[in-house]
């Protein structure tokens, strides 16, 4: 199987059963490092029923997602940034995050907005083939890979070298690992 980004030969690596009935085949680019499975047949079926009815802990969890987020975007990026939340079910995350100032939008092309009505994103959605959905589209960026393997250096370094980061971010990480006696790394702007 191909690479869905990069066009190169990926190699399987792993078997799950999805929906409890169908083996998957998972696939890793050597290349890229993209994981994907075969054509994803299950996505109509999986996702007939968007919300599980034994979840009760959707209202909850997204009220904790919303504090956790708020934190990372006013510490690691710009507030005024427009946001998309992928998958975003019902809208309430999407609403929480607009009711506290940020520019979020919606997107799930399986479950009815109920929350987000009027905030509803455009974007790049499950193509069979990425490559040809972004040839007009600007660029996705998804960083992946095993713990400790260099993913939170690059986004540093990535934030630090094109001035992302909050003014002052760069210098008070550094001047927090002079006072504590460590050696500055990129990864730290991310904590």
């Amino acid at each position: 199987m191909n690479c869905r980004i990069c066009d190169s030969e990926s190699d399987f690596f792993s078997e799950a059963k999805i929906l409890f009935k169908y083996d998957i085949k998972y696939f890793k680019c050597p290349n890229c490092g993209f994981v994907q499975t075969e054509n994803p047949f299950w996505l109509e079926e999986a996702y007939s029923e968007v919300i599980n009815k034994s979840d009760i802990g959707l209202i909850q969890r997204n009220f904790e997602f919303t504090g956790i987020t708020k934190s990372v975007i006013k510490f690691h990026f710009n507030k005024n940034s427009k946001y998309v939340d992928y998958g975003a079910g019902y809208g309430i995350f999407v609403r929480l995050m607009r009711d506290n100032g940020f520019d979020f939008y919606w997107l799930d092309k399986y479950c009815e907005n109920l929350f987000a009505k009027e905030f509803e994103a455009e974007v790049l959605e499950d193509y069979p083939d990425p490559i040809d959905s972004l040839v007009s589209r600007s660029p996705v960026v998804t960083i992946m890979g095993h713990v400790d393997h260099g993913k939170s250096t690059m986004i540093g370094r990535l934030l630090a070298d094109t001035g992302s980061l909050p003014e002052g971010k760069l210098e008070d990480v550094k001047s927090l690992c002079v006072r504590n006696a460590k050696p500055f790394e990129y990864a730290f702007l991310l904590d």
